[in-house]
């Protein structure tokens, strides 16, 4: 009986001991090597699948246009996994930090000269655009 309570008492120690060297070695990383960045707030999905994709998809989504394989490339079906994949890509070109510098507007609302299919964007579509960024800041 007594060895039987010895070896729950080494298992309950080894244990303990374990856990205290997983714990300690979690403080372990210098700060100075690895820095997380901040965390931060996506702008609303069913915002933009209600509101912004739709005005995308009629002036965008077009088979000259981004309605093709092109590192812009938007889907034309309505179903979610659509729906996601173009929330992903538009992310993708749009600067959360500083909504107005997003390469989304820049581009679409021609503001570089170097969007081959010119203006696209409407001043209200713009506007909708930049509400919806700004909400996620």
């Amino acid at each position: 009986m007594t060895r039987l309570f010895f070896h729950k008492r080494f298992f309950v120690q080894l244990a303990a001991s374990i856990c205290l060297a997983l714990i300690a070695g979690c403080g372990s990383v210098d700060p100075g090597e690895r820095v997380l960045p901040r965390w931060q707030k996506t702008p609303d999905y069913v915002v933009f699948s209600e509101e912004i994709r739709p005005g995308l998809v009629t002036s965008c989504a077009t088979s000259q246009c981004h309605g093709r394989d092109t590192s812009f490339s938007l889907q034309v079906g309505n179903d979610q996994s659509d729906v996601l994949a173009d929330y992903y890509t538009v992310l993708a070109f749009c600067d959360l930090d500083f909504p107005l510098t997003s390469a989304l507007l820049s581009w679409g609302f021609d503001v570089q000269a170097v969007h081959p299919g010119g203006k696209v964007l409407s001043i209200d579509d713009r506007d909708r655009i930049i509400d919806w960024l700004e909400d996620a800041l």
